[in-house]
């Protein structure tokens, strides 16, 4: 990601990316591209949990963490991207 971005204002495709990343971390239930209540409070937590600060926003940082945490979850070790926007 270029710049940082409001989980709101997110594209559906990035939404689904970060909801993946949220479900194989155990934080939220399922993915369904819809940045709800659950989304808001699950995105929340991770980046409470992962010391990161604006709890509303995507950066590059907040990316590179889902990620890890997707890829850890599901036992690669690739760092993945994310698309860029």
């Amino acid at each position: 990601l270029k710049s940082s971005y409001k989980l709101q204002d997110l594209p559906r495709y990035l939404v689904l990316e970060v909801q993946q990343s949220l479900v194989a971390g155990g934080y939220l239930d399922k993915v369904d591209g819809i940045v709800g209540v659950n989304t808001i409070k699950a995105f929340a937590e991770f980046k409470k949990d992962s010391w990161l600060d604006q709890p509303d926003m995507l950066g590059a940082t907040t990316a590179t963490k889902l990620l890890e945490l997707k890829n850890r979850r599901q036992g690669t070790s690739e760092a993945g991207q994310l698309p860029t926007i």
